[in-house]
């Protein structure tokens, strides 16, 4: 291995090495409590180390993020790729996908509703960034339309792609939290599993274009 390829990948493993610590001091801490030392801390490396890859916190922030929402992204092209799947079977492995993420990883996904939902830090940021999150973004997006387009070809789905993959986020998005698993939605007294069972139904019956039958649904077989 040449120098130079050697610097550049020291530099990459320093680069991911100051992202992973990162993502991992935001889903503990939130964005407003996090500080540089705490990045610092966990990644083992000086504040000039840190520093010489990003201009601050909030570039370390979005850098986060990006990872995050790769991994995610990672996951779901590995749900759609299992050989033999239909496209509702499909659908049904990123949803399940969506939620078994949040279940392992909960604290991230509060980091990306804060970006998506609450973020105003864009002045000073590199566009660059700002656009690998929007592309990252639209990567997931993508895929879930295209199942859906293929399920609609197919005659398994009939629902507007872009109706539907909205319904889908929206419905994964304000769901998952809402389990006993979360003290604060626990006197709710809703299981995980019960919740993801639910919440399948719920997108299958909107891009199928109807509800589906309950003794279709996958709570009533779960019941059986």
């Amino acid at each position: 291995m040449g120098a130079r390829k050697r610097r550049e990948e020291e530099r990459r493993a320093r680069w991911e090495q100051i992202v992973e610590a990162a993502r991992k001091v935001f889903c503990q801490k939130g964005y407003h409590h996090a500080t540089i030392s705490d990045i610092e801390k966990a990644s083992r490396l000086t504040s000039g180390a840190i520093f010489y890859y990003f201009k601050g916190k909030d570039e370390i922030y979005i850098a986060a993020l990006i990872k995050g929402l790769q991994d995610l992204r990672d996951e779901f092209r590995r749900a759609v790729g299992e050989p033999g799947l239909n496209p509702e079977q499909q659908l049904i492995n990123v949803v399940n996908s969506f939620f078994e993420n949040y279940r392992k990883e909960p604290e991230f996904f509060k980091m990306a509703q804060y970006y998506y939902f609450a973020w105003e830090n864009d002045k000073g940021l590199r566009p660059e960034l700002m656009e690998q999150v929007n592309k990252v973004t639209l990567e997931s997006v993508y895929l879930m339309f295209d199942i859906l387009k293929k399920g609609n070809e197919e005659g398994y789905f009939s629902v507007d792609p872009v109706i539907g993959v909205t319904s889908v986020w929206i419905l994964i998005a304000n769901s998952v939290h809402l389990t006993k698993e979360n003290p604060r939605a626990a006197f709710m007294g809703v299981t995980w599993d019960y919740m993801k069972a639910g919440i399948t139904d719920s997108i299958l019956a909107i891009v199928r274009g109807g509800l589906a039958s309950k003794e279709n649904s996958i709570i009533a077989r779960q019941k059986a």
